[in-house]
């Protein structure tokens, strides 16, 4: 299999409002991509170009690892931080009623 000069590219995954690259046939969510945007966040393409980095260093492969299981608590927290913080959100910015931080 040949392989291209070029790393993959960044682009916006639109349905989720992420960057996202694919890597050995995987999607990787990068962080969130505000719709305004044009060019990405600056931690979208930090993120991006960490990532690319590990997959050249490692031979064009991303090294596999061991990850320790998440808790419940890790899991919502997480699922807090990247979905519930920008979804529900006026246009304004300002917080709907569903959202609560506390």
């Amino acid at each position: 299999m040949k392989h291209r000069n070029s790393p993959p590219s960044l682009r916006r995954h639109k349905p989720s409002k992420q960057g996202v690259v694919t890597l050995c046939g995987r999607d990787r969510y990068l962080g969130h991509w505000p719709d305004a945007q044009k060019q990405p966040p600056t931690n979208v393409r930090a993120n991006y170009d960490a990532l690319i980095a590990e997959w050249l260093v490692n031979g064009r492969h991303l090294p596999t690892e061991m990850r320790t299981p998440l808790s419940v608590a890790e899991l919502i927290l997480q699922f807090w931080d990247r979905h519930v913080c920008h979804h529900y959100r006026h246009l304004d910015g300002s917080p709907t009623i569903e959202f609560r931080e506390t």
